[in-house]
């Protein structure tokens, strides 16, 4: 008995398999399980997944260039995905059978890939990994959704056009349901009308600077002669410049970067594309740089629009070549490249003096140094601004000779940043500025030429001014025509806003007539031109109707009463009367960061309000060099301060347009009580002030379209209207409302993204606040004040050294504006006629 036992007990261990056969045969039996849960729906759907991943990827793509072509990154990126993401599948799809996973492991395998792969490319977009998750499974799951109907209906054994209709009918309830939990539509900020000035701006009796003008343009290229890329710096080059050495500026250059370049830091091409008037004499010299772009996509090439527009008006144009100091994904962008930037405008004046005092090139005697004008777009902008006051950070630099024989007297900033480059800032002296910038940038989001506008000052020694324009619907990319219509690379870049852009050829033209109008006004005397700086309605018929535009203006000439930032020796006293006056309110960025300005802040509640400024005895003497003239200030709508609190309160962000509940009227504005507490006070009310145009104060059409802000019920407050009124030492007042020749504008409210909710999310709150605050220069000449002598006549015999006091009265309320830069121009200075 006992002998059995020990057999059965040995046959017993005979039998049993060692752990690591079973763990084996365990692994084996699951690797052959691993797509027992697929089907066809699920095939279907893993089909549809792996397809939206591709389409994701393939827009990745497209905002990562390599420089190899668009079609070569395609196919690399596209079959090394391919190759990746199959491997990965496979690896998750045995590993998922492992852990008894209940579901199709192979599609939930891709489901994983392709919702990680969205996530990382949002992330890396700046979309915040919240806003990244949400909308990278939102995406999965609409390609999963779209596979498995399509599997369900192929399946179905239903009549096509059943098939057809069960999928059309789920797209639209699909669309619907985006539509209105997720791809919600862009923010419907307040929808104002800009009032139409009673007195028109007299048309420039000047041609259109846009058009060509009468020279034959040459081009050609000057540069290293072995540029990789381009045969234009390469083989085709006209003449052969030494390269430089910045490796005083630049520590490292990655050798990714070199080998896309074949260069180092020390030895910079100066490549250059060259604009020039055909003909004999000497020409006044532009040199236009890009900005920050994809080093791999080249910028230079995109300003010939302005380069053969400025040769054909008798100016040489230089497109700088600096997309070696440019951004890209596989190397970053150098260290101090701002400065760099400066330095090579700079270099490329060295060579091209070099190039004129040869004999032997087309620049030889055709160059006048003495007008030299530094055009920039973006960090361009910046770029033009530094070098333009070149000696603050290179009067140490023994290899920059010969700049001070050079008159770098005109700037143009195009959308500019304004960054601190060795904790220092540039500051124009005696130097013509103008900038422009979109509102709707979704780039540089910030009027940073701004900031440098108001650090341009004179001495009154030279004829100089300095002017900005401010575009209601312009963005950043459009004014480079190789840079396209995104403001931002994909895939971020799909979520933008883009309606009511201007068309690129529309944004080009208003750039053409700015830049062409300052270089012929500033470089070649033409004064015709200066009324557009001044009020762009006087060169209306050049520009896009469109879009908006704030013009912002200060002359050299420019007699300064006060700017509220330090005593003023022409004030002797001001008086305010039923209004809240803040002296210390600086002026700020969308990012809340300050512009340099302060001015006055006025806010008020009922119609009746003002302030006085009271003129100095000192004020009379110094007055008395101007003999008409106009006076001048600048001004900017408040509006937002007011209705920000209300959107807080109730929780909402947009405006939406009166209801039938909320109609006033026939002919009557929306919110009647301002017209009624006008009455009471004595002044005329908003409807009367605007009755010629027919809209009322607020700049609304008159019955039934008054914005409601949000869901709150309130209405926006009304367009300021306000009357300016000169009060002689006699005791008599000239007056001047203000809807005559320039009336208080709105805001521009801009909606960055096509999705409302992610206007404030996303990118660290870059494009959280709708408004920027933007100054404009209202020019009122005085022989338009009623009561002025020779009333309406330019020769009018009332001088500035009249007046006793300059006060604003506020004809309806409530509103908030922020007012500065008060003072007068001589009868000279005045380019702007109204009639």
């Amino acid at each position: 008995m006992a002998d059995n036992r020990i057999a059965i007990m040995t046959e017993g261990l005979d039998n049993r398999k060692a752990p690591w056969r079973l763990m084996m045969e365990w692994v084996k039996e699951r690797f052959n399980k691993r797509h027992d849960r697929e089907g066809f729906i699920s095939r279907c759907a893993a089909f549809s997944v792996a397809l939206f991943g591709a389409v994701a990827m393939s827009l990745q793509i497209s905002g990562i260039p390599t420089g190899l072509g668009a079609v070569l990154d395609q196919a690399i990126f596209l079959s090394i995905a391919v190759v990746l993401g199959a491997v990965a599948c496979y690896v998750l799809t045995v590993l998922f059978s492992f852990f008894y996973l209940p579901l199709p492991r192979r599609l939930f395998s891709l489901f994983v890939l392709v919702e990680s792969e969205t996530y990382v490319m949002l992330h890396y977009a700046e979309f915040g990994w919240k806003v990244s998750l949400l909308l990278s499974l939102s995406y999965t799951v609409l390609g999963l959704a779209a596979g498995s109907l399509l599997g369900i209906l192929a399946k179905s054994g239903l009549k096509s056009w059943v098939k057809l209709g069960i999928a059309g009918v789920t797209v639209m309830l699909a669309m619907l349901l985006l539509n209105a939990f997720l791809w919600t539509g862009p923010v419907e900020w307040p929808e104002r009308t800009a009032k139409e000035a009673i007195l028109e701006a007299i048309a420039l009796d000047a041609e259109d600077p846009s058009l060509p003008g009468k020279y034959n343009v040459e081009f050609f290229s000057y540069g290293s002669g072995s540029d990789r890329h381009r045969a234009l710096f390469g083989t085709d080059i006209t003449y052969e410049t030494a390269s430089v050495d910045a490796s005083s500026y630049i520590e490292e250059w990655p050798w990714l970067r070199s080998l896309f370049w074949g260069f180092h830091q020390n030895e910079l091409p100066l490549n250059g594309r060259v604009w020039m008037p055909a003909g004999e004499g000497e020409f006044p010299l532009a040199l236009i740089v890009h900005g920050n772009h994809l080093m791999e996509d080249f910028s230079d090439d995109g300003y010939g629009y302005l380069g053969e527009l400025l040769a054909s008006k008798g100016m040489i144009a230089v497109s700088v070549d600096a997309n070696f100091l440019n951004f890209s994904v596989w190397s970053g962008i150098p260290k101090n490249d701002m400065k760099v930037r400066a330095w090579l405008l700079l270099k490329h004046l060295q060579v091209i003096k070099n190039l004129d005092e040869s004999g032997a090139t087309a620049f030889s005697g055709s160059v006048d140094w003495s007008r030299v004008a530094l055009i920039g777009h973006s960090r361009g902008g910046q770029a033009a601004a530094m070098a333009a006051d070149w000696a603050r950070w290179f009067d140490e630099d023994q290899e920059l000779q010969g700049l001070e024989e050079m008159e770098l007297s005109t700037v143009v900033a195009i959308a500019p940043v304004d960054r601190a480059v060795d904790d220092d800032y540039a500051e124009l002296r005696d130097i013509n500025y103008l900038t422009i910038q979109g509102a709707k940038d979704a780039d540089v989001n910030n009027f940073y030429g701004d900031r440098q506008y108001n650090r341009v000052t004179f001495t009154g020694s030279k004829e100089r001014f300095k002017a900005s324009v401010y575009i209601e619907n312009a963005n950043h990319s459009q004014f480079n025509t190789s840079w396209g219509r995104l403001d931002e690379r994909l895939p971020g870049g799909l979520f933008l806003n883009n309606k009511d852009l201007l068309p690129q050829n529309e944004q080009q033209k208003i750039a053409q007539v700015y830049v062409a109008a300052f270089l012929e006004a500033t470089l070649k005397d033409e004064k015709r031109y200066m009324g557009l700086f001044q009020d762009y309605r006087s060169g209306d018929q050049w520009l896009p109707d469109a879009t908006r535009y704030l013009s912002r203006y200060e002359g050299a000439d420019f007699v300064e009463v006060t700017r509220f930032q330090k005593p003023a020796p022409l004030v002797e006293a001001t008086a305010v009367q039923d209004m809240t006056v803040i002296d210390d309110e600086s002026m700020r960025d969308r990012d809340g960061k300050v512009k340099g300005k302060t001015g006055l802040v006025l806010e008020w509640e009922e119609p009746g309000a003002s302030f006085e400024i009271q003129l100095s005895k000192e004020a009379e003497s110094h007055l008395e060099q101007l003999d008409g003239g106009s006076l001048v200030f600048a001004v900017s709508n408040l509006e937002w301060d007011l209705i920000a609190p209300v959107l807080e309160e109730n929780g909402s962000n947009g405006t939406k347009k009166s209801s039938d509940d909320d109609k006033a009227p026939e002919g009557r504005a929306a919110d009647s009580s301002k017209s009624e507490a006008q009455a009471d006070a004595g002044v005329a009310p908003d409807t009367a002030a605007n009755a010629d145009s027919g809209t009322d104060a607020g700049g609304d059409a008159v019955a039934g379209t008054a914005p409601v802000i949000g869901g709150s019920g309130e209405t926006l407050p009304p367009l300021p209207v306000v009357e300016v009124v000169l009060t002689e030492r006699t005791g008599e007042e000239l007056t001047l409302l203000l809807d005559d020749i320039a009336p208080i504008e709105p805001p521009s409210y801009t909606s960055f993204m096509s999705i409302g909710w992610l206007e404030g999310t996303i990118k660290n709150s870059k494009y959280g606040k709708p408004v920027e605050e933007v100054l404009r220069t209202v020019v009122a000449p005085i022989h338009l004040f009623d009561g002025a002598k020779g009333e309406g006549q330019e020769d009018s015999a009332f001088s500035p050294s009249d007046i006793k006091s300059i006060t604003f009265r506020f004809l309806n309320g409530p509103g908030k504006i922020r007012i500065d830069e008060i003072g007068f121009l001589p009868e000279g200075g005045s380019y702007v006629h109204y009639q």
